[in-house]
């Protein structure tokens, strides 16, 4: 069995954020990839999404649009200023959408002195938002005066 010289086990995580599967609505949406190991020169991203025909790239910070929610194994392949290499691969969990919205009601005049409570789910548990762990969290309705 043969031994490769400059490969190690990354010890440097990479940040993950926006943990949510593609919105049609928003053309920008995407999960973002950013890698924090200082001292890589090139990375070979694996977004582990195979039923994507863009599951990959070659930039510090990257993005991928996840189409389903689920568990996704991303890898990072990182080549090293002194030519080592090191690798990362990471579960991630992809939430799902929030429920759209179908109530809008048509404007309302505020005018001085007057309460409104913003809530576009009113009854539900508030507007329901991604959190780090890729799970939905309910943020309550709030009021303004």
């Amino acid at each position: 069995m043969g031994t490769v010289l400059g490969t190690a086990q990354a010890q440097t995580p990479f940040v993950v954020k926006n943990q949510c599967m593609l919105n049609p609505e928003c053309e920008d949406d995407v999960t973002t990839f950013s890698d924090t190991l200082s001292t890589a020169v090139a990375w070979q991203w694996n977004f582990g999404d195979g039923a994507s025909q863009d599951n990959t790239a070659t930039t510090r910070n990257a993005g991928h649009a996840y189409q389903t929610p689920g568990t996704y194994t991303v890898k990072v392949v990182r080549t090293l200023k002194n030519g080592g290499i090191d690798s990362l691969s990471v579960p991630i969990q992809v939430g799902e959408l929030p429920p759209s919205f179908q109530n809008w009601k048509t404007d309302t005049t505020i005018c001085p002195g007057q309460t409104i409570t913003l809530d576009p789910y009113a009854g539900e548990a508030g507007l329901l938002v991604p959190n780090t762990s890729g799970t939905l969290k309910a943020i309550p309705p709030r009021r303004w005066k």
